[in-house]
């Protein structure tokens, strides 16, 4: 399944076999990455490695690992916009969190961002080249049917190339 190894994995054999959570098959660890079970059969060295211990961590795959080319990730943050989220400052708080959070995304250059907001309906935006002219609004009552008048590509902006639009935008 090409699942790594991770927290919600089940150890059997003394530690040496690994069960992936994700495809239930067995794995005999290397003989460097062995560790015995404890009495709840959890590994004892499972507080030293994070990929064991953490909700979250990065592994770097080796070239092997990609069967298909990789695509430019294309991110939509949705936005809720009702009158709750903004008297409660949540509507502020995550523009301001979202600034902040574009200078880690990883391969920035590679990444494209649409935002769009939502209440009873929800709002696409088209931002212009001149920033000096007005970010096109495209109101979009019918969720279940909508109905965009550009193609989705004019609603993504590149987060390296175009960080000053996205700016502007939040």
């Amino acid at each position: 399944c090409r699942g790594y190894i991770n927290p919600a994995w089940i150890y059997s054999q003394n530690g040496s076999v690994g069960i992936c959570n994700l495809c239930k098959m067995s794995n005999q660890l290397p003989r460097e990455y062995y560790s015995p079970l404890d009495e709840q059969n959890l590994r004892t060295d499972k507080n030293e490695k994070p990929e064991l211990s953490k909700g979250v961590y990065e592994f770097v795959a080796p070239s092997g690992y990609h069967q298909r080319a990789l695509v430019t990730p294309n991110i939509v943050i949705c936005l809720d916009i009702s009158s709750s989220s903004y008297m409660t400052g949540i509507f502020h708080q995550v523009l301001s969190s979202l600034s902040s959070l574009l200078d880690y995304i990883p391969s920035p250059e590679l990444t494209k961002i649409a935002i769009t907001t939502y209440d009873s309906c929800f709002h696409l935006f088209k931002v212009p080249d001149d920033l000096t002219k007005e970010i096109t609004i495209i109101n979009c009552p019918e969720v279940d049917d909508a109905c965009i008048p550009y193609p989705l590509e004019s609603l993504f902006l590149n987060v390296a190339n175009d960080r000053e639009k996205i700016d502007y935008l939040i």
